[in-house]
């Protein structure tokens, strides 16, 4: 991109991701409607939010909690009969082994993880049933584990897709992101994508961040827009539940792509 572009963009487009990030996530809306049940698909499909009435509770706690929140994700997402099971991961050591000493492992867990077996067939369906498994400390974050069972279901549902999501398989972790936006957990990607706070324990004082997903904080933000703007619904109900800052982010994504003449074309495929 040239510098007159780059200064272009910066004072008259307003765009909150990269051009080509931009041009790369309209490449995967055209992908999800070619793929996952056209337009009609997106419409229809549900907004989840971070409420009691998405995602109603009976006092489970520990995996049942975990358990039944799947159950809720899948719902919205249109997956309710597609079967799968679910497993806690091994929990990590505390990280704080006394008042002044603190561990720090080389390598943190995934927060979640896809796979399916692969057995020698039996004939039973159950030879082969697709396994999600999260780590048991996001129990204590309800908005962080629903995003993460969100993008690991939305890797069962890419296996449906009989095309590779733009750019190929080497970015499949991005286009899931992308694709758990589009089944509706736009709020709860972009909310859990950055986390920020101060922590306190015994003698231990300071600040810690984390992130989670592939695809940042702007760039899930972008794809929600995306998301509402092909659904027809305005920002309004998303904003309400969104950091404050991703609301204003939304707005800003939303003005520029109701302008983009190149999102009118999709809903001819």
């Amino acid at each position: 991109m040239s510098l007159l572009q780059q200064i272009y963009d910066m004072f008259f487009n307003r765009r909150i991701i990269d051009r080509e990030i931009e041009d790369w996530q309209i490449d995967a809306a055209r992908w999800v409607i070619k793929n996952f049940g056209g337009l009609k698909e997106i419409q229809n499909s549900v907004l989840a939010l971070p409420t009691k009435e998405y995602f109603p509770t009976d006092g489970e706690q520990g995996h049942a909690l975990a358990e039944r929140l799947l159950s809720h994700v899948k719902y919205h997402a249109g997956m309710a009969e597609w079967p799968c099971e679910l497993e806690a991961q091994a929990e990590l050591p505390p990280g704080e082994v006394d008042e002044f000493i603190v561990q720090k492992f080389e390598q943190q867990p995934p927060m979640g993880t896809f796979r399916i077996d692969e057995v020698e067939n039996t004939g039973d369906d159950e030879d082969n049933m697709p396994i999600i498994s999260y780590d048991p400390a996001l129990l204590t974050n309800p908005t962080r584990l629903i995003s993460t069972l969100a993008h690991e279901l939305a890797h069962y549902l890419m296996l449906s897709s009989p095309e590779p999501p733009p750019d190929g398989w080497e970015l499949h972790e991005h286009a899931t992101d992308f694709l758990a936006v589009f089944m509706g957990f736009g709020v709860f990607m972009a909310n859990s994508a950055f986390h920020f706070e101060q922590f306190s324990d015994g003698f231990i004082r300071g600040w810690r961040s984390s992130g989670s997903g592939y695809l940042t904080e702007n760039e899930l933000v972008n794809a929600l827009s995306l998301f509402l703007l092909l659904k027809g619904e305005s920002t309004e109900r998303a904003e309400e539940h969104l950091k404050p800052h991703l609301g204003k982010l939304l707005r800003r994504a939303h003005k520029k792509q109701k302008k983009d003449e190149r999102l009118a074309a999709l809903g001819q495929i």
